[in-house]
């Protein structure tokens, strides 16, 4: 059996009523046990455009890779927004099959996201595009240091 799972950090001054991604079944989670999973973060209004977690497991479907199809998804859609509007929000998607092949895009600079299967301990990867590809790289312990540090330092009063 296959799950997704996802959460929202919350839009900062969000407006009343404002419903992001994350309870969207097909835009920010979606599963097909025959099939794989895929969940996705960034800008929930644009993540909804692309019903992105179902359109990746749906190309899963047809015979894509995960990796292939978290690319497609992610590219196809950044575009599309660019040229509708002249911008894209963040889009970024992790995937992954019943054989446990994964994959990862998005069209930020650097995405952080992590993978552990029955064959493969738990292990966070960052990735960034280059070209018409994402690159993964394993993070460095001098990068999850300061991601640590980052994330743990005191607010600012401004």
């Amino acid at each position: 059996h296959l799950v997704a799972g996802t959460s929202t950090s919350g839009l900062f001054m969000k407006k009343a009523g404002r419903v992001g991604d994350s309870p969207i079944i097909g835009s920010g989670l979606y599963a097909d046990s025959s099939i794989g999973a895929a969940s996705a973060t960034g800008l929930g209004e644009d993540l909804m455009k692309g019903v992105v977690s179902y359109e990746v497991v749906r190309l899963m479907g047809t015979g894509m890779s995960p990796q292939e199809a978290c690319e497609k998804v992610t590219f196809d859609l950044d575009k599309k927004l660019i040229e509708r509007r002249g911008i894209a929000g963040d889009i970024s998607i992790v995937a992954i099959n019943t054989d446990g092949d994964w994959g990862a895009a998005a069209n930020i600079d650097t995405f952080s996201f992590s993978v552990a299967t029955a064959t493969q301990k738990n292990t966070v990867y960052t990735t960034k595009r280059v070209g018409d590809k994402m690159v993964h790289e394993e993070a460095s312990q001098e990068w999850l240091e300061d991601y640590l540090t980052e994330r743990m330092k005191p607010l600012e009063e401004k």
